[in-house]
């Protein structure tokens, strides 16, 4: 089997093109083609076809792909591990999270104590850092819905409360805290279906018997965020995803338990390697609280 072949396989899987890879690789285009298509020959299969929105990966590319992302990782683990033994302290992260918001501090942390490092950040909702963390496309992630696979190890490492956000304007604006049982029938905004903070506001309201009413279904905890300092209604926003804004106020809402639980996650294959075991650590100290 020729490493190299594979290496520009894996390449232009992870990058999407032949170009792109030979950039990532430091070679030439034609060289990476040249590479697959020999890999290709050397065992009778097709690796990629060309689809509407470029090359796409065949059944066999697909799972060839798997295999060469913890090939890859592994070799990734070992650069980690010498480095580390010749107490250089350099090497790359990437990392997975489902909120900037709880991310920041910890990396902030983690850039202290390890600047030579290179970070390599990704955005994206848990199922989606959790598929990535998975197929070994990152290494760690900070998410708040754990997932439930046993590849991946999870740590709970803060509870965030879920406020309600109203407009500096409104009615409300100068409370600090509402009754649960006050939202009965108040027209709101909500979070798109999959929104984990909207599944536990919702879950809440059924419990105790509220039932809102739904004006806008807005995708993304931003876009939720403009339209409530817009004046277009009020929302559940978790406090750690707010941050300062004059635009808006928060109120705690009182008669039930809302909260989202962070967790800080990486698959079981890689927990010992040293830069993964490093940010675990710092996120375990780090504040994830707003």
């Amino acid at each position: 089997m020729n490493l190299t072949h594979l290496r520009s396989f894996h390449a232009v899987a992870e990058r999407g093109g032949f170009t792109a890879a030979a950039r990532g690789l430091r070679i030439s285009q034609p060289a990476v083609t040249a590479q697959v298509k020999a890999l290709e020959a050397a065992h009778h299969v097709e690796l990629f076809v060309r689809g509407r929105r470029g090359i796409e990966l065949t059944a066999t590319g697909k799972a060839l792909y798997t295999v060469t992302e913890q090939l890859f990782g592994c070799a990734l683990r070992a650069g980690e591990l010498l480095a580390a033994a010749a107490g250089q302290g350099s090497g790359t992260l990437r990392i997975g999270a489902d909120s900037p918001h709880h991310l920041m501090p910890v990396l902030a942390r983690f850039r202290a104590a390890h600047p030579a490092v290179a970070l390599e950040v990704s955005l994206g909702n848990s199922r989606e850092i959790a598929e990535a963390l998975e197929a070994f496309r990152v290494d760690v992630g900070l998410v708040s819905r754990a997932p439930a696979h046993p590849a991946l190890v999870a740590a709970a490492i803060g509870r965030d409360p879920i406020a309600l956000v109203v407009p500096a304007r409104h009615r409300w604006a100068g409370r600090r805290s509402i009754p649960l049982a006050r939202l009965d029938g108040e027209p709101m905004l909500r979070r798109e279906r999959g929104s984990l903070t909207q599944e536990r506001f919702d879950r809440a309201c059924a419990a105790a018997g509220v039932a809102p009413r739904s004006t806008i279904e807005i995708g993304g905890r931003e876009a939720l965020r403009e339209a409530i300092a817009h004046g277009l209604g009020i929302g559940a926003i978790s406090r750690g995803e707010l941050g300062p804004d004059p635009r808006m106020r928060a109120l705690a809402l009182t008669g039930a338990r809302l909260e989202i639980e962070e967790h800080v996650v990486c698959a079981a294959a890689r927990a010992d390697a040293r830069l993964v075991r490093d940010f675990v650590a710092i996120a375990r100290i780090a504040s994830c609280r707003p």
